[in-house]
C-alpha cells in the first residue's frame, strides 16, 4: 500500500500515490485557466492599447511606465503577459481600465485645483476664506487633499464670493455625468416636494382634527359652566331663603322674649300690690286688736 504524499507549494510531476495539496482549489482554478488557452490577437492588442492610453495620461511613453502598467495586470491575475489566458483577460482589462479611470479623475481634479489656486493667487484674504470653507465642509484646508467633488463645491463657493461663474469645457463623459447628476437632483427635488406635500396634508388634517377636539372641549366647558352657574344660582337662592327664615325666627324669639319680660313686670307689679294690701290688712288687724283690748279693760 502506497503512503500518501503531502506537498505544500507548486506541484510538478508525481509518479504515483495519493497527493494532498494545500490550496488545491486555487491550483485547480489555475489549471482550468491554463486549459482555456492563451490570449487571442484581439485581446492582446486591446491590452496594449490600454497600456498606451495609460502612458499618454501620465504624459510619458517611456518603457518604465509600460512596465508599471503591466505590473498592474500581474497583480490582478498573477500572470505575466506571456502567461495570460483567455479566461484571465477580463481581470487584466478591468485592472487597466480602473487605472485609466483613476488617472482621468486625477487629471480633472488637477485642472480644478489649478483653477482655484490661480483665481486665489493674488488675494490672500480670498484664499484664506476658501481654505476656511474647505475646512468646514470637507474637514481639511489643504485643497490638494480634496476629492474632485469636494473641489467642485469649493469652486462653487469661490464663484459665490467673487460673484462670477466658472465656465469650463467639459468632456462628453463629464457632460453625461453632469446630466445624470442634474436628473437625480431634479428627481430628488420632486421627491422632496412630494414629501412636503404629504407632510402639509398630514399637518392640515392634524390641525383640523385638533380644531375639532378644541371645539368639542370648548362646548363641554361651556356646558359645564352653564350647569355650574345654574347650580350656583340654586345654591344662592337656598342660602337667601335660609337667611330670611333665620331672620324671621330671630324676630319671633325677640317678640317672645319681649312678651315674657312684660309678663314678669306685670307679675311683679301685681305681687307688689298684693303685698301692700296684705300689710295694710295686717296693720288694721293689729290696730283693731289694740282697740279691743283697751275696751275690755
Amino acid at each position: 500500500m502506497n503512503q500518501g504524499q503531502r506537498i505544500a507549494g507548486d506541484v510538478g510531476l508525481v509518479a504515483h500515490g495519493s497527493v494532498t495539496i494545500h490550496g488545491g482549489l486555487k491550483m485547480e482554478r489555475a489549471a482550468n485557466q491554463d486549459q482555456a488557452g492563451g490570449l487571442i490577437g484581439a485581446q492582446r492588442e486591446r491590452l496594449h492599447q490600454l497600456v498606451t492610453e495609460i502612458q499618454e495620461l501620465k504624459g510619458s511613453v517611456c518603457e518604465q511606465e509600460a512596465r508599471r502598467a503591466w505590473k498592474l495586470v500581474h497583480r490582478a491575475t498573477g500572470r505575466s503577459l506571456q502567461q495570460l489566458t483567455t479566461a484571465l483577460f477580463p481581470q487584466a482589462e478591468a485592472a487597466l481600465l480602473q487605472e485609466i479611470d483613476s488617472l482621468k479623475g486625477d487629471k480633472k481634479r488637477g485642472r480644478l485645483l489649478r483653477l482655484i489656486l490661480t483665481r486665489t493667487s493674488e488675494d490672500g484674504g480670498l484664499r484664506q476664506r476658501v481654505n476656511d470653507f474647505a475646512l468646514r465642509q470637507c474637514g481639511s484646508s489643504f485643497l490638494k487633499d480634496l476629492t474632485f467633488e469636494q473641489l467642485q463645491g469649493v469652486l462653487a463657493h469661490l464663484d459665490t464670493l467673487t460673484g462670477t461663474t466658472t465656465v469650463e469645457a467639459e468632456c462628453p463623459e463629464c457632460a453625461e455625468n453632469r446630466a445624470q447628476m442634474m436628473k437625480l437632483m431634479r428627481e430628488g427635488q420632486a421627491l422632496k416636494t412630494a414629501a412636503r406635500n404629504i407632510q402639509d396634508k398630514r399637518d392640515r388634517a392634524h390641525a383640523e382634527e385638533l380644531a375639532k377636539v378644541r371645539g368639542e372641549l370648548d362646548t363641554y366647558r361651556a356646558a359645564t359652566r352653564s350647569v355650574q352657574g345654574k347650580q350656583d344660582s340654586e345654591r344662592q337662592a337656598t342660602i337667601t331663603w335660609l337667611r330670611e327664615e333665620r331672620d324671621q325666627l330671630k324676630k319671633l324669639v325677640e317678640t317672645a322674649r319681649g312678651r315674657e319680660t312684660q309678663q314678669d313686670v306685670d307679675h311683679a307689679v301685681a305681687l307688689h300690690k298684693l303685698r301692700g294690701r296684705w300689710m295694710a290688712v295686717a296693720a288694721m288687724a293689729a290696730f283693731g286688736g289694740v282697740l279691743f283690748g283697751a275696751w275690755v279693760l
